[in-house]
């Protein structure tokens, strides 16, 4: 595993990298609020659980768009990814919202508890994919 980081970011383009370090720095912020919201009111708590990730996924893909515009780069397949999958996360989780708080059931909690974790997958698996091609087409040209 510790073979793949080194990899990934001495190897992997900027567009890439730079939207991989984004996407874990989304993770890390989200891991950190989990604590802190269960000490609030456990309605309070409902309202900013789906809220709290739909802003720091649309944060995310401020920060890519941002980041590229500033140096000047097209987002590669990676970085695009990691948006898209931003942004489906943001629909799931307006989707859930609306499903638990504003309808008041519960009717997406199996699909919502099996996408999420999907998603996050996904994106690390096209990351190790799409890190494997880099690394085969520099070797291929002799880099």
């Amino acid at each position: 595993m510790t073979w793949l980081v080194i990899a990934f970011w001495r190897n992997a383009p900027r567009s890439g990298r730079s939207a991989m370090t984004m996407w874990v720095v989304m993770g890390v912020a989200m891991d950190s609020l989990i604590p802190l919201l269960h000490f609030l009111d456990e309605s309070l708590q409902r309202h900013l659980w789906y809220l709290c990730w739909m802003v720091i996924n649309s944060l995310t893909v401020i920060a890519i768009g941002a980041w590229h515009l500033q140096h000047h780069l097209q987002p590669d397949h990676l970085a695009k990814t990691v948006s898209y999958t931003a942004l489906a996360m943001i629909a799931v989780q307006l989707t859930r919202y609306t499903d638990r708080m504003a309808v008041q059931t519960d009717l997406l909690g199996p699909v919502y508890q099996v996408l999420v974790p999907a998603m996050n997958i996904g994106v690390l698996l096209y990351a190790i994919g799409w890190l494997y091609r880099e690394l085969k087409h520099e070797e291929a040209n002799g880099c």
